[in-house]
């Protein structure tokens, strides 16, 4: 059971671009996984958890998985069916994202 971190600086959930404090992420394109499928769930804002896939196609880059993540926020905040935010999505940062057999362990902030 090997890990491999994707993100360790915190990330704006509600921006489309990768800069942590002015400074913009490297190396997002890089294939980071073969793995062809990865798991996520997102527990915080909401009362119900979202859970993601992503098909990579036998290879993903930290871009993919980040976009992925965003998009799984999005989707919790755009409809009702994930019960009632605690947090505005302006204020949610993504702060941690490791990678563990296929399963994406996400940790966020505000």
């Amino acid at each position: 059971m090997k890990s491999k971190v994707i993100l360790e600086v915190p990330l704006r959930v509600d921006s489309a671009d990768f800069v942590h404090l002015d400074v913009p992420l490297t190396e997002l394109d890089e294939v980071i996984t073969d793995e062809p499928e990865l798991k996520f769930t997102l527990l915080y804002p909401f009362d119900k958890p979202y859970a993601g896939t992503i098909q990579t196609g036998g290879g993903a880059t930290r871009r993919q998985i980040l976009d992925a993540i965003r998009a799984g926020f999005r989707t919790m905040y755009e409809g009702g069916a994930y019960g009632r935010a605690h947090q505005e999505i302006d204020h949610m940062f993504i702060d941690r994202v490791e990678l563990t057999d296929g399963v994406l362990a996400i940790d966020v902030s505000t």
